[in-house]
């Protein structure tokens, strides 16, 4: 574990980089420390933590609440076979469709002066 999160410091922990970019990084790192399996249990939902926060920390948006347990389940066993475009997508969308969220919402803010409450 050491030597993973001495990577994700060495590359300034994903910061400065476009969507696609951080999302192969993201992918990457998420991938070793799934291999790993740190804890006992709860290393998905740790992970998923800590994906949010490193999201978060680089500057980009990340919605779990977009989050298919299904697609998330095989995207990290494709990643455990050295095939990280699945995981890596996956970030992907998981970014684009908060700030699709977000921008409808402004949108909504911006067209009638109240918001739409169904966008948000």
């Amino acid at each position: 574990m050491t030597r993973v999160f001495d990577e994700l410091a060495e590359r300034n922990f994903l910061r400065d980089l476009h969507n696609a970019a951080f999302a192969e990084g993201a992918a990457y790192i998420l991938s070793e420390i799934n291999a790993g399996r740190p804890f006992r249990e709860g290393n998905g939902r740790t992970q998923l933590a800590f994906l949010k926060l490193l999201c978060v920390g680089s500057g980009h948006d990340f919605d779990d609440d977009a989050l298919n347990p299904d697609l998330t389940l095989r995207a990290m066993a494709a990643s455990s076979r050295g095939d990280l475009a699945p995981l890596t997508a996956l970030i992907a969308d998981l970014m684009t469709e908060f700030a699709s969220r977000a921008r409808r919402a402004y949108i909504g803010l911006a067209g009638n002066g109240y918001g739409d409450k169904r966008l948000a």
